[in-house]
């Protein structure tokens, strides 16, 4: 079929979508309700309201109580550790503080008091996990500066040491291996610490 010359043909038309695009406001925190609270807490506060410190502990004991101490309490932990350990000679495993020790090689820890009366006392042992079960550790009880009690144990045994608190301001617990002709390390525990308030 034959087109008429002449007919005209209709134009195209091209249709352009314009989107507009959303402006995003950014809050300049002028007024009250711009921007929420800031988080950041004053110095010396966490942000819950508890009033937080970089000192060491100074332990208080009230007269007639009685309290266990951990590694967190010690004024300076020195090279002991806190964790899961099994005494030599027991079947199961405590939580205790625990410092290896090379031959001639001394942990100590010092916890620091006010006023306090009472007993301190310290339960210890060695570790089942010792490098040797020929270690010989000495442990000391020095209260300001003045050596109260000594003990030695060989790896299977267990002792306490304690010392009256009268009067106390700093007691160091220190453990050292003496063992002759020393080859390996031991694994020093200290299973509990505590104050008996009188």
């Amino acid at each position: 079929m034959s087109t008429a010359s002449g007919a005209s043909t209709a134009p195209t038309t091209s249709s352009t979508s314009t989107e507009s695009t959303p402006t995003e406001t950014t809050s300049t925190g002028s007024g009250p309700d711009s921007t929420s609270p800031s988080s950041a807490a004053p110095d010396g506060a966490t942000p819950d309201g508890a009033t937080s410190t970089s000192t060491s502990p100074i332990i208080s004991v009230t007269e007639g109580a009685q309290r266990t101490l951990v590694l967190a309490d010690a004024f300076s932990p020195g090279k002991w550790t806190e964790g899961s350990y099994q005494p030599a000679g027991t079947a199961t495993q405590l939580q205790a503080m625990a410092a290896k020790l090379y031959c001639s090689d001394v942990a100590v820890m010092e916890y620091r008091f006010a006023p306090t009366v009472g007993t301190f006392k310290v339960d210890v042992a060695q570790s089942m996990d010792s490098a040797t079960s020929d270690g010989t550790v000495e442990f000391s009880l020095v209260a300001d500066g003045r050596q109260r009690q000594t003990k030695s144990i060989k790896f299977k045994e267990r002792q306490q040491l304690d010392t009256d608190m009268a009067g106390v301001t700093v007691i160091k617990i220190s453990a050292t291996q003496t063992t002759s002709s020393c080859s390996n390390d031991v694994t020093a525990l200290v299973t509990n610490v505590s104050i008996a308030g009188s």
